[in-house]
């Protein structure tokens, strides 16, 4: 499959800004209580294929991480993440959740795709030249939305 059709208009989400507030977990938490604020950030703008790279990404990332440390969050920032290293970020992201009283910020700037009904968030080293190659090694939105409530 060539990238030109593998990257169409309708199968790619060409910049995915995707930014999740969790939402407080337990019971009762208000924003500006003394709960725990925790914030996953991710910007990826170099993949494997030069095609694909973007522009803002990166200067997105640092710039949401530097409002969100503001705001009173413990920011985790990666920068062009592989896929392993946007895992264990995201598990480890989960895990903070997991604490009483805590509230999250999931963001993502970078590319993403959309493969037979499922959205995939692209780490830096995705194989996407192909279906099955996103559908292997893309971060799957839906299964980072089902972690995160899960936390809740």
């Amino acid at each position: 499959m060539n990238s030109q059709s593998f990257f169409s208009p309708q199968r790619l989400l060409a910049t995915l800004r995707y930014a999740l507030l969790v939402g407080a977990c337990g019971s009762g938490v208000v924003w500006g209580q003394a709960e725990q604020r925790f914030a996953l950030v991710i910007g990826n703008a170099q993949y494997g294929n030069k095609t694909a790279n973007l522009a803002n990404p990166i200067n997105d990332a640092r710039l949401m991480a530097s409002v969100l440390t503001d705001a009173g969050f413990k920011v985790n920032k990666l920068e062009n993440a592989r896929a392993v290293d946007m895992q264990r970020a995201i598990a480890a992201f989960v895990q903070q959740l997991k604490t009483s009283q805590s509230v999250g910020v999931f963001y993502y700037a970078g590319q993403a795709v959309g493969v037979q009904g499922e959205h995939y968030l692209l780490p830096s080293d995705a194989a996407i030249d192909s279906f099955t190659g996103v559908q292997k090694t893309g971060i799957k939105l839906r299964a980072v939305s089902a972690q995160v409530q899960e936390a809740k």
